[in-house]
């Protein structure tokens, strides 16, 4: 019975250590972690990474697809995408 408290306790600490580093406000992504936002935010709406100018994204399609994944489950925001672009 330890051994699962002991384990429940280290993964909350190391929860709370990586969303530390979460930021609070909007319009801190960088060009790079954007892009793969924008990519999450097309294969919701449209099933693939496109872009809103219409181009398919075909760069880094796991991390956008995790994206898309999180966006799905916390809504679209920097915060949601911040522990797949990270």
């Amino acid at each position: 019975a330890e051994i699962p408290v002991m384990l429940l306790l280290l993964t909350l600490a190391a929860c709370l250590v990586r969303a530390s580093g979460i930021p609070s406000v909007q319009g801190t992504m960088g060009r790079d972690e954007a892009r793969l936002a924008l990519a999450g935010r097309g294969i919701l709406e449209h099933g693939l990474p496109i872009l809103p100018d219409g181009f398919l994204y075909t760069r880094g399609l796991v991390p956008a697809y995790l994206n898309a994944a999180t966006f799905a489950i916390l809504g679209s925001s920097d915060q949601a995408s911040f522990p797949i672009t990270r």
